[in-house]
């Protein structure tokens, strides 16, 4: 399974066309999410990046994230690939018996799927330090979010 990353808007955090609700005004179009992602936390720095009145960046318009190990930051896709794999032998003892020796192998490649919006597909709010960091895992196709790492499983079925 293979699926492209996912849209979902940056927000803000703040009220930028003075509306009333914080929740929902995506950062400033001309604001890059790389600038507004090193300032994240810091509400001042959020608002001197996003003045009021700015035009608001389109909606789902973000593909990326970013990933923080320590002081290393990486920017990630957020794509969905995924590759399951099951083998199967069958031997048979004479004409009425089989035994089918079967070995599953799931996410083959460990693949991490990171999602970086809700469900909804929405940031967390720039000032909030998880902004734009991994929200949790992408299921395959509109499923719940799965983490299993690279997983085996072996079994047998005797048919009579």
């Amino acid at each position: 399974q293979f699926a492209t990353a996912r849209p979902y808007s940056a927000i803000a955090g703040i009220d930028l066309d003075g509306d009333g609700l914080a929740g929902i005004d995506r950062i400033c179009a001309s604001t890059s999410p790389a600038a507004v992602f090193a300032v994240r936390g810091n509400v001042a720095a959020v608002t001197a990046l996003n003045p009021l009145g700015c035009q608001q960046s389109r909606v789902n318009s973000l593909r990326n994230g970013f990933v923080v190990n320590g002081t290393n930051v990486e920017e990630r896709s957020g794509r969905f690939f995924n590759v399951d794999l099951r083998t199967t032998k069958t031997f048979k003892f004479g004409e009425k018996y089989a035994l089918a020796a079967y070995l599953d192998l799931y996410n083959l490649f460990d693949t991490e799927n990171l999602s970086f919006a809700s469900r909804i597909g929405n940031s967390t709010p720039a000032t909030t330090s998880s902004f734009l960091t991994p929200q949790s895992l992408f299921g395959p196709g509109f499923g719940p979010p799965v983490g299993r790492p690279f997983t085996a499983q072996i079994g047998a079925r005797f048919t009579f």
